[in-house]
């Protein structure tokens, strides 16, 4: 019976700018200068392990095996030491990718800083400087709320925000924030110059905040504790010497 296997193919980005094609749980180094296209190239390694190639797409391709059996298949915890270290240095994941339920908590603490109708950008793509940044509506909450973010949470950081915006005049609405002296007002008079200062400051604040929460997150999804629940958790299969083979 054929032991039929389907790997999604993909090109990504090393750290250093250069390109690899990631086929199921291998790298495979990308010849730009070949004739051949990344999904040729990615045919030829699969043949090169002793697999027979079925048919392919622009994003999967479909091998079958006599000599893959089930005995000869390892989870992570069953595999040797050295093994185990393959598997992690082999290991790829979109790390700047962060999940909703991280961005939902943020979203609910700008809600208390006043903002809403907010859009929190971000990226920690190897190519740039990361970077993360919001866009909404401002009005000021009343002091209750203030003084409750005071009590719930203990960062010198949030204790900064709350006490420029507790600087505020309590009529302030901001409307189309996006970044420092980017944002419109309402109201027949103007905003003085010093609560102009200390609107910016905020803004300032609250995204420097941002990315030091979303970077903390990002930095977990690349810790060597994460990527062994990850693999787990998904159940990966792997051969004895730590080579990805499939997805139970």
């Amino acid at each position: 019976m054929l032991n039929l296997q389907t790997f999604k193919v993909e090109v990504k980005s090393t750290k250093n700018g250069g390109l690899y094609i990631k086929v199921g749980g291998s790298k495979v180094p990308y010849d730009v200068s070949s004739n051949l296209d990344y999904m040729e190239q990615a045919k030829r390694f699969v043949e090169s392990s002793g697999l027979t190639v079925l048919g392919c797409d622009f994003t999967t391709i479909v091998v079958t095996s006599r000599a893959v059996k089930v005995t000869e298949l390892f989870k992570f915890q069953e595999l040797s030491e050295k093994a185990q270290e393959k598997v992690i240095s082999d290991y790829e994941r979109d790390s700047y990718f962060i999940d909703d339920f991280i961005l939902d908590s943020l979203t609910e603490l700008l809600e208390n800083f006043g903002f809403y109708e907010t859009d929190i950008e971000y990226s920690f793509d190897y190519s740039h400087v990361p970077f993360a940044k919001f866009s909404g509506k401002f009005k000021k909450p009343d002091s209750e709320t203030l003084e409750s973010m005071l009590t719930e949470f203990g960062d010198l950081e949030i204790q900064r925000i709350v006490s420029l915006i507790k600087s505020l005049p309590n009529d302030c609405e901001l409307y189309n924030v996006k970044s420092q002296s980017d944002y419109d007002s309402e109201g027949e008079t103007p905003i003085d110059a010093f609560y102009i200062e200390l609107i910016n400051k905020m803004i300032c604040a609250v995204n420097e905040y941002l990315l030091k929460m979303l970077q903390t997150e990002c930095d977990y999804l690349q810790s060597r504790d994460f990527i062994i629940e990850d693999i787990m958790s998904n159940d990966y299969t792997f051969d004895v010497d730590g080579n990805f083979i499939s997805t139970k």
